[in-house]
């Protein structure tokens, strides 16, 4: 495919259990590549398609007629979800995806002093009440196990537009 690849940062995959069919597949199979980084909540667990079979004028039926099958895991999410990297509440996904955005840019070695800084105070400004925040990551309830840690400033409440 022509273009320029996107192989080298890295990607966040926000899920709810709300999340469903589609949009699991999209996660599964990102998660299972190894290309992404699901966060957020388990999936609704919807992966086989489905058709409506009428059973009368006002009823119909959604059998599935295909089985979801991942090459790289030789299965799928069906009745289960996909299970998140970063099990976080729906509502603490984006600020718990974005931490870890923002800290990437951090990590990395050829950042102008510029962008680190602007980095480093949008990280600061997360809403991630009674935790601490710096270059190295974010510990506290908004992200209570999901494995990025650190000391530091306080975080305030902020979030973008939108």
């Amino acid at each position: 495919m022509p273009g320029t690849r996107y192989i080298d940062r890295p990607v966040y995959v926000l899920t709810s259990s709300h999340t469903f069919s589609g949009g699991e597949d999209f996660c599964y199979t990102l998660q299972a590549l190894g290309r992404a980084e699901v966060i957020g909540e388990t999936t609704g667990g919807g992966a086989h398609p489905t058709r409506p079979f009428p059973i009368s004028a006002a009823v119909h039926i959604a059998i599935p007629f295909a089985r979801s099958i991942n090459p790289v895991t030789g299965t799928n999410w069906q009745g289960t979800g996909v299970v998140p990297d970063v099990a976080v509440p729906e509502a603490e996904a984006y600020d718990v995806a974005y931490a870890r955005a923002l800290t990437h840019v951090l990590t990395m070695e050829d950042v102008l002093p510029p962008i680190a800084d602007e980095a480093r105070d949008a990280l600061a400004a997360l809403p991630v009440a009674g935790s601490s925040v710096t270059a190295s990551g974010v510990t506290g309830s908004a992200v209570a196990g999901s494995g990025v840690t650190g000391s530091g400033v306080t975080g305030s409440p902020a979030r973008p537009p939108g």
